[in-house]
């Protein structure tokens, strides 16, 4: 026990076999556990008391080497990450290149204590997260290479958020150093890792079955003030396309021979609970989207909507049409039952949709407004009935 462990009562300390040929095991080096690996620990077994030599196991065995074997790195098993390397023992030495003979180390589990890591990025006290990366020995930027909107694949997974710098460093550019970070790898959701393979829900289910993997119910029960049950809030600071494929980003892949008459890749929903003797809100909307500014930033040369929608039916990427074309294809559409609404738009001002009195090549009745519409570059009118000018 060194003098940080003593000081430290949430630093945990396991003892692993350490089985790769690095050049050098270092402080705070991070490691994952060989989870697919079939060798056998000891290299024998007992079959009728007798001792026979076998150097592996079958896959459907309790194979013990799984959590007590680790190694560096790799897209196959950073979401099987063990821990970070303790000071003492093999640290700091070379290993062994000869199979299945590594070494003995201690390292620090996961359990959001604050330790010492190795990184190879620059630190801010309990802001910059850390990253397990592929085929490196080191902690860094939570780096991938995720497809762009329109490819139906997930992009590689080459590293897995772990850890919080719990202290200042220098920058860093190709050297690795020691920094304290806190071991959370629970704080960030990540789920369906090692490289493109998805975790698998509902399997061996031959009958109708509903599922559901990340359930949230929140009951708030203040009186008063906003109700918030998930913020997302991120800040983009990079520049020219570091946005291209979206900062919230939701797919849906089908690929099942059949489906039932709707498939919602995200479906949105507000149930009004209140009884007859409960006033609602003045306002209910089930989905609110806004486009907002605050500090006047030059949008001289931006297009801006406040909603941006896209159709990609298409069978290559030469953008050809579908053989099988969809027997309709809307933009919107429309459905109601039970109270109808009282119209399609509602504008607290004819304004808001571009409408006024005349236009060039336009004659309104009296009272009447148009609305402008570009459609491929030219400009349309759709004539608004309107009440005092509202």
């Amino acid at each position: 026990m060194d003098n940080l462990t003593a000081g430290n009562p949430a630093a945990h300390r396991v003892r692993v076999h350490y089985n790769e040929a690095s050049t050098k095991i270092y402080e705070g080096m991070p490691v994952c556990y060989e989870h697919d690996t079939t060798v056998n620990w000891w290299g024998g077994s007992v079959s009728d008391g007798e001792i026979t030599e076998s150097t592996t196991v079958t896959e459907t065995s309790l194979n013990p080497i799984r959590y007590i074997n680790v190694v560096d790195p790799d897209v196959d098993n950073l979401d099987h990450f063990a821990g970070v390397v303790a000071k003492g023992g093999w640290c700091g030495k070379t290993t062994s290149a000869t199979a299945n003979v590594g070494q003995i180390l201690d390292i620090y589990v996961p359990n959001g204590a604050i330790v010492p890591v190795r990184a190879n990025i620059e630190c801010v006290l309990g802001r910059t997260i850390l990253s397990v990366q592929d085929n490196v020995q080191a902690l860094g930027n939570p780096t991938t290479d995720i497809d762009d909107y329109g490819r139906n694949t997930i992009g590689t997974v080459v590293s897995r958020p772990v850890a919080i710098a719990m202290g200042t460093n220098a920058t860093l550019d190709t050297t690795a150093g020691l920094v304290l970070a806190k071991l959370c790898p629970e704080v960030f959701l990540f789920q369906g890792g090692m490289d493109d393979e998805e975790l698998i829900v509902g399997t061996g289910n031959s009958t109708s079955v509903n599922l559901v993997v990340n359930k949230s119910l929140i009951d708030f029960k203040n009186t008063d003030g906003h109700c918030t049950a998930l913020w997302l809030r991120t800040r983009l600071s990079g520049v020219d396309s570091g946005a291209a494929t979206g900062v919230y980003r939701f797919n849906t892949l089908m690929d099942a021979a059949t489906y039932g008459e709707y498939v919602y890749c995200m479906n949105v929903g507000l149930d009004v609970a209140c009884t007859g003797s409960q006033t609602t809100p003045g306002f209910v909307t089930a989905l609110n989207v806004m486009l907002r500014t605050e500090s006047d930033p030059d949008m001289s040369g931006t297009q801006a909507y406040v909603v941006n929608f896209e159709s990609f039916l298409r069978k290559n990427a030469a953008a050809e049409a579908l053989t099988n074309d969809s027997s309709n294809h809307y933009w919107f559409r429309f459905n109601a039952n039970g109270s109808l609404p009282s119209g399609w738009f509602s504008c607290n001002s004819c304004t808001v949709m571009g409408g006024h009195m005349s236009t060039a090549g336009v004659t309104p009745a009296a009272g009447d407004f148009v609305i402008p519409v570009n459609l491929s570059g030219v400009t349309y009118y759709i004539v608004a009935f309107a009440d005092d000018g509202v």
